[in-house]
């Protein structure tokens, strides 16, 4: 649901419950089709969404072949489904004590995004790379 704009310095305090929505394309088809595009956004992308939504400490929902789903699953911080279609039915399969386990296992990520840490690991590794040339 559409709760008006903020400024960006009030969206960590805002956007604090349910679940973050990082999905690609303006409707359930864009995905839900096997047309996709092989140059489809999030098959290739650390979108930005991921990152905030894990700043602002909610669960994720992702598409299932997005470059990221893996690491949503791996690190158990949300959902992944196929379709939208399939959002709602999934959702409702959650416990609370399943929904309080996700957000906990965010929080622990939450504090490696808000201090910069993959951002400093991504650095060093690029600085690796050339250091090796």
């Amino acid at each position: 649901m559409y709760q008006g704009s903020f400024d960006s310095d009030q969206l960590l305090q805002i956007v604090n419950k349910g679940f973050g929505l990082i999905w690609d394309g303006a409707s359930i088809e864009c995905i839900d089709t096997a047309k996709v595009s092989s140059v489809s956004y999030l098959m290739y992308n650390n979108p930005y969404k991921l990152s905030f939504y894990i700043a602002t400490g909610v669960p994720i929902v992702i598409w299932s072949k997005a470059a990221e789903a893996n690491f949503v699953i791996e690190n158990k911080i949300g959902i992944v489904v196929d379709s939208l279609k399939d959002l709602e039915k999934e959702i409702k399969k959650i416990s609370e004590q399943q929904y309080e386990e996700m957000k906990q296992n965010v929080k622990i990520i939450q504090n490696q995004v808000l201090n910069g840490n993959y951002t400093t690991r991504a650095i060093d590794s690029a600085l690796d790379i050339i250091n090796k040339r």
